[in-house]
């Protein structure tokens, strides 16, 4: 009979479309923090082009989601003049967009994290390998070694800092020594990769 009563008391939860884009927006500043960042200073491994379009993404995303809060907001605002029974509704989903574009807002805020440019790839003996420089009070060149198709990768070598702006940089290989080195325009070659 308890058992009965504490099943009426307890009221279910009700997974909603408010809660999925809560849910996103949470899910997004944790991708941020908790794998992007990682990723970008070599302590996690990952998909490179999700580190890529996850930040081209971030500030647009925010927009778009602030936007429509505003849109929501405007339409809650109306049909709570003209006392529709609606209202309710819309304005918890105005609210849920409003959570949403502050955590997106928050992965998109460019202090946390430096500009990303994809510089030059090459595939040798089955592994592919991307360059990428970090820009932002200086620049950083990353070399990343990924499975075959891409899926896996890990970061190999981070430079020291540079000026800022200098993205002129590619990868090359040197068959006889079976290494790849990273030259940057004006600087040379910075770094060598002895392949496995």
């Amino acid at each position: 009979m308890n058992v009965e009563a504490n099943q009426k008391g307890t009221i279910p939860f009700k997974f909603s479309t408010n809660w999925l884009i809560i849910f996103f927006g949470i899910a997004w500043v944790v991708l941020e923090f908790l794998w992007r960042m990682p990723f970008t200073f070599g302590d996690v491994g990952g998909i490179y082009w999700l580190l890529y379009y996850f930040e081209k993404l971030s500030s647009p995303l925010a927009i778009l989601a602030l936007a429509m809060t505003l849109l929501f907001g405007v339409v809650a605002f109306v049909m709570r003049l003209t006392r529709h029974d609606q209202f309710s509704s819309i304005a918890k989903t105005a609210g849920a967009l409003f959570l949403a574009s502050l955590f997106i807002g928050i992965a998109a805020f460019k202090l946390f994290h430096p500009e990303t440019r994809h510089l030059d790839a090459l595939k040798i003996h089955d592994k592919l390998y991307y360059l990428t420089a970090y820009s932002a009070f200086d620049t950083n060149y990353a070399l990343y070694k990924c499975d075959s198709v891409g899926i896996f990768c890990k970061q190999v070598y981070r430079s020291s800092d540079f000026m800022p702006g200098w993205f002129d940089a590619k990868l090359v290989y040197h068959a006889a020594a079976t290494e790849i080195a990273i030259e940057v325009k004006g600087e040379g070659e910075i770094y060598r990769y002895k392949l496995p």
